[in-house]
């Protein structure tokens, strides 16, 4: 059997990488059954927070990667060194995008250490709605499905500068299951992640004393990434 297998969740597939990983035979997560589609603008909106830009003031700056794989701190940024008017403000709980190769994945949920962090209007943000759980919704982003759907809607004519708007991602369709099935979802997935993590960090003892001992071996843990370009 191979190391990959599929946890299907929202009618969308998340990539799990090991099968020691997975539930029991048989089993899936599935909350496709049953839930209508519905389109995101439903379930969340745009909410943009502006934050005027000081030459005076310091800001930390974010960004986000590809693959729904979360924010990232891009250092300080201080307002004498940049032509930005304003910035947008990251909240936490939030879903922020970037508009820019939209078809790559670069969507997340702003997790609570990012919280204040400032972007710049290409990532707009989103509040959700009562009937979104975030961390579900954190799971969501990293399905290849949603940045297929992402990329069937992006505009332009020059392919590494096509966008998607915030209004083409809230026409997105979903099917969106009760919150008490949300947290089921995510106690699972949160476990993948979290028994991956802990076989990553076997490998890269097991590596460690391959290379004490002058032993030149390859410990293979890590798959293709969840985007391919």
């Amino acid at each position: 059997m191979s190391d990959w297998q599929q946890t299907t969740f929202a009618d969308l597939e998340t990539p799990v990488r090991r099968k020691e990983a997975l539930p029991s035979q048989g089993s899936r997560v599935s909350i496709s059954d049953g839930y209508p589609l519905r389109p995101l603008g439903e379930v969340m909106r745009l909410d943009i927070q502006r934050t005027p830009v000081e030459p005076a003031t310091t800001y930390r700056l974010a960004g986000v990667l590809n693959a729904g794989k979360g924010v990232v701190d891009k250092g300080e940024l201080y307002g004498a060194d940049t032509e930005y008017a304003a910035m947008n403000v990251l909240r936490v709980g939030q879903v922020v995008m970037r508009k820019l190769t939209a078809w790559e994945g670069p969507i997340t949920v702003v997790p609570a250490e990012f919280d204040g962090f400032v972007v710049s209007n290409e990532f707009p943000t989103f509040s959700l709605g009562p009937e979104l759980m975030p961390d579900w919704m954190r799971h969501v982003c990293r399905s290849p499905r949603l940045w297929a759907e992402m990329k069937n809607r992006v505009s332009g004519t020059v392919q590494r500068r096509k966008r998607l708007n915030p209004e083409q991602l809230l026409q997105i369709q979903l099917p969106i299951p009760p919150r008490e099935v949300q947290a089921r979802i995510v106690d699972v997935l949160d476990a993948v992640d979290d028994q991956v993590t802990a076989l990553d960090m076997e490998a890269d003892v097991l590596r460690a004393v391959f290379c004490r001992h002058g032993v030149n071996v390859q410990v293979v843990t890590d798959p293709p990434g969840r985007l391919k370009s």
